[in-house]
């Protein structure tokens, strides 16, 4: 006779509201885009096309203790940032829309767990088939997995096939008193370049801010995401009006920081920062090209400053733009995916 599981899994639809939650994503050192008011506000304003989203909790049979937690999305296949064929050889849009954990906004996924084992993970995993057989998802899984991790070491002992899809960017700032020490950890060719384009900035008059964001400001920032967004091919990654609500709800975890011409905000960097991490998420500019400088080097240095300033021992660069942040001593992080095609494990 099969001994009883141990665990059990519940899954619910409203995003999470309970000290339970948080207290495991604060013990596994989980980033805050698994804290309950981030998921709120996202569930709120989701800043893409979300058809459903899903929160998964792991409990022992035993004792009741909560042993993981779970966000999941079901988003349309559209791939914007065409990584799916990598994960799902054979990939069509058309064949149904796919159940995630996290979503394509995030690019830091884990499972946060007291104890992340085989266990927890089947757990969990027969919990995402189920789902994605109830919702039509074509396939689930899970993305932007570090390289080396916990979860993309377990799925791979598993069997499942993990395969690379995308590199986020680090830079540690631990034992870093000011942003001139960041400077001075650079090749003298872009620590110059960085340098002169502040200069630059400040003898055309411009001025610098940061700080967290007025509602007016975060709906300036915004919409300047949302252009350049555009710009580089990817016009619905941001919808400005929800992003600017996400921002506003989120405001205690956001930091802001601003270029204007006067009252006129001419480029901005939106970073959340959850204590440990400052992750330097979204940025946009009017036509650079024309301001005299890079608007993106002065911002970078603002963000190294300000993550020193919150206490914090990373900065978070985000994904792509790969030789620009190389270049300016951020260090690549491999990011792995997996999707499992609904139906196919048993």
């Amino acid at each position: 006779m099969r001994a009883a599981p141990s665990i059990s899994v519940e899954i619910g639809e409203n995003p999470p509201d309970d000290v339970d939650w948080d207290l495991l994503v604060d013990r596994s050192d989980a980033p805050l885009f698994y804290r309950s008011d981030v998921l709120r506000a996202y569930w709120r304003f989701p800043l893409r096309t979300t058809l459903a989203m899903h929160f998964m909790r792991v409990y022992d049979r035993a004792t009741g203790r909560l042993r993981a937690v779970l966000p999941t999305f079901l988003l349309p296949p559209d791939d914007p940032l065409g990584v799916c064929p990598a994960m799902l050889p054979g990939f069509r849009a058309a064949d149904g829309p796919l159940l995630l954990s996290h979503m394509w906004h995030w690019y830091d996924t884990c499972l946060p767990a007291y104890r992340l084992d085989a266990e927890v993970l089947n757990a969990v995993r027969r919990g995402l088939r189920g789902l994605a057989e109830r919702t039509g998802a074509q396939a689930y899984g899970f993305m932007n997995m570090p390289e080396g991790g916990a979860l993309a070491g377990l799925l791979a002992d598993s069997g499942t096939a993990v395969r690379r899809i995308d590199a986020r960017y680090l830079l540690d700032v631990r034992g870093l008193r000011s942003a001139d020490d960041y400077l001075a950890r650079l090749r003298p060719r872009p620590r110059q370049e960085m340098r002169r384009h502040i200069r630059l900035m400040e003898a055309g008059g411009y001025r610098l801010t940061a700080g967290p964001p007025e509602p007016e400001d975060m709906a300036a920032a915004a919409r300047l995401c949302q252009v350049t967004s555009a710009k580089h091919g990817n016009p619905g990654w941001y919808d400005p009006e929800r992003l600017t609500k996400f921002g506003t709800e989120l405001r205690r975890h956001v930091n802001l920081v601003t270029i204007r011409r006067n009252s006129e905000i001419v480029a901005a960097s939106i970073s959340l920062v959850d204590g440990q991490r400052f992750h330097n998420w979204a940025a946009g500019t009017q036509r650079p090209g024309e301001l005299g400088f890079s608007p993106y080097q002065v911002m970078l240095h603002a963000t190294v400053r300000a993550a020193i300033d919150n206490g914090c021992a990373l900065l978070e660069g985000g994904r792509r733009n790969d030789a620009w942040k190389e270049r300016l001593g951020l260090t690549r992080q491999v990011l792995l995916g997996c999707l499992v095609r609904a139906g196919q494990e048993k």
